[in-house]
């Protein structure tokens, strides 16, 4: 099979699985995770544009739920807590339960976390609390506005979906998908990105960048 097969083969197979993926997302359920969104008082205090609101296209939560979130408000701590005080088996904002140890990086950690309303895992991801502050409410502002280009992707089979963002004790704290299995970095480092006879590594390795660019194709439609 020479080299323009294989790329036609693995488009075909990758519109398959796109297709697959985007089925069992929207078979997820519809919950709100209202729970995490009551304050004590139960006031509402959010603006219309806030992120918050701001879900993916063809997101598990409808226009309905976001209608009911609006009158909300998302709990917050009066002081901010570090990325090291969340820890494994630790129940974020009463809907979230942390199953994971923090992935720690530069800017800041990600755990897997399991929603109970939506009986699904999660990928939480939190910067650092030290990147806000100084000037905290303009660089909130930025980063959610970056955000929110990442959630309005919507549903992609080569991209991650953001579905929204939570303030975690005055950190604005993303919710995504939760990716099995690591990253290419990761199959980079422990040399299983190079296993196997040459045309098996040049099948895998035609197979990512197809990935790769379908996604940024879509990215920049």
């Amino acid at each position: 099979m020479g080299f323009f097969d294989r790329f036609r083969k693995k488009k075909e197979e990758q519109s398959e699985k796109g297709q697959e993926r985007n089925a069992k997302t929207a078979d997820l359920p519809q919950y709100s995770d209202s729970t995490a969104s009551k304050s004590g008082d139960g006031e509402a205090s959010w603006d219309d544009e806030s992120l918050s609101f701001s879900m993916s296209k063809g997101s598990v939560l409808e226009e309905s739920v976001l209608q009911e979130e609006r009158s909300t408000l998302v709990k917050e701590d009066p002081d901010t807590i570090s990325n090291e005080q969340i820890i494994k088996n630790d129940t974020v904002l009463d809907t979230y339960i942390v199953e994971s140890d923090a992935i720690k990086g530069g800017m800041g950690s990600v755990w897997k976390v399991h929603h109970k309303g939506w009986n699904t895992d999660l990928a939480m991801k939190r910067p650092q609390p030290r990147f806000f502050a100084e000037g905290s409410e303009e660089r909130k502002k930025n980063f959610v506005r970056e955000c929110e280009s990442w959630i309005n992707l919507g549903l992609h089979p080569n991209i991650v979906s953001c579905y929204y963002v939570r303030d975690i004790s005055g950190v604005p704290t993303i919710f995504s998908e939760w990716m099995e299995n690591g990253s290419l970095k990761n199959r980079i480092d422990d040399g299983s990105l190079y296993e196997g006879t040459n045309e098996e590594v040049q099948e895998r390795l035609l197979d990512i960048a197809i990935q790769f660019a379908e996604g940024l194709h879509y990215a920049h439609e």
